[in-house]
């Protein structure tokens, strides 16, 4: 999604095509919210799995991570988002976190058998201490909804 001017949640219809398909058939899906909440927007994905929790169907399990690396680096606009293969990432070593994405989509393919993607979202804010913005906050909304819906499928 490359960056430009509109809502936070335009092309939000493309992903959630693109997550009904990733997981159409899926056995068992593991949701990941990694961030930091001490760095505003770098919060959403974790915010996104808290409003998971207690949502989803058996096979799912929302993971809040805060503080698992999440680094994805690419222009696109605050607020904008779109479903990454595991793979695309998997090699960036852009982290200052501990735990690379590497050896975390290892760990969860060996311990719940599941495909991993990452769902990227762009922060609009991540000065340290600043909360999560209004915009930020109403896009993990709209991708929790999303997700449940996927998921129903």
């Amino acid at each position: 999604m490359g960056s430009g001017e509109g809502e936070p949640t335009a092309g939000l219809h493309e992903v959630e095509q693109s997550l009904r398909k990733w997981l159409s058939g899926a056995r068992r899906v593991v949701i990941v919210g990694i961030g930091s909440q001490l760095q505003g927007d770098d919060a959403a994905g974790a915010r996104v799995a808290q409003q998971l929790l207690g949502r989803t169907p058996g096979n799912v399990l929302p993971l809040v991570c805060w503080t698992v690396p999440e680094s994805y680096a690419e222009p696109i606009r605050p607020g904008a988002c779109r479903l990454v293969s595991a793979e695309d990432v998997l090699g960036l070593a852009l982290s200052t976190h501990p735990m690379p994405l590497r050896l975390l989509a290892k760990y969860l393919r060996k311990t719940t058998d599941a495909e991993i993607a990452l769902l990227a979202l762009q922060p609009k804010q991540t000065e340290l201490g600043a909360g999560l913005s209004q915009e930020l906050d109403h896009v993990a909304q709209e991708l929790a909804d999303m997700l449940l819906r996927a998921l129903a499928d």
